[in-house]
């Protein structure tokens, strides 16, 4: 079936089968939008998008083998045409200054209708930011605390050097212990850096914190601390 020459070609990328699929479905449904690609994760996203570059990506961003904002990333600079949008079930202020930073251009809570999710991908291949009303609010929020400029496509983490330290050094498996010998602090004011560091994240525990923190672009595991 020949495709219209406005219609929009659109990649899913989710480790949840029936998610992609039921999104896939609906977004087929819709006329000017065509689905071209399903992936597992955010290396099989890459792969499709080798072989033929789709005009939209929606992707999740908890994945195996490759995450959506890693991914994202990748397609941001290597297909700077193509427009992202996440699609999320977790909705913290970090996850979304990440994205944000890493150049999505939309999100779509998993939660939302279908009309959002259409008013959204409307709004991006129009140019503009495409939130639901769920992101949106956040976002509202976000840029209200001074933590994003919408104009300027802009984000502003609240991090203190001592805490962007502390984080490199946890996200490389030093103990509280190594690093406050090497920062020249006690093993407690390191335990009160990591305690502030998860709330800021939002993470339950030291694992997600790292994994939060590094896509917060916090720390890079393969440069120097």
């Amino acid at each position: 079936m020949q495709q219209e020459p406005d219609t929009k070609t659109v990649i899913i990328a989710d480790d949840h089968t029936a998610v992609r699929a039921g999104l896939g479905q609906i977004i087929d449904s819709q006329p000017g939008w065509t689905v071209t690609g399903l992936a597992e994760d955010g290396q099989a996203l890459l792969e499709l998008m080798k072989k033929a570059p789709a005009d939209v990506v929606i992707a999740d961003m908890k994945m195996p083998n490759m995450d959506g904002i890693t991914a994202g990333k990748h397609i941001r600079e290597q297909y700077p045409e193509t427009w992202l949008i996440a699609h999320l079930t977790n909705d913290t202020d970090q996850i979304f200054l990440a994205l944000l930073a890493a150049g999505y251009d939309g999100i779509i809570m998993k939660r939302a209708s279908e009309t959002d999710i259409f008013s959204v991908m409307h709004m991006v291949v129009n140019g503009e930011y495409g939130f639901c009303k769920a992101a949106g609010q956040r976002v509202k929020k976000l840029i209200e605390n001074g933590n994003f400029n919408l104009k300027l496509r802009r984000v502003k983490r609240r991090f203190k050097a001592k805490e962007v330290l502390v984080f490199r050094y946890t996200a490389k498996g030093y103990t509280s212990k190594e690093t406050g010998k090497l920062m020249g602090l006690s093993e407690r004011t390191i335990e009160d850096y990591r305690s502030i560091l998860r709330e800021k994240l939002n993470a339950a525990g030291t694992p997600d914190m790292i994994w939060l923190g590094l896509e917060a672009g916090l720390g890079d595991l393969e440069g120097e601390v």
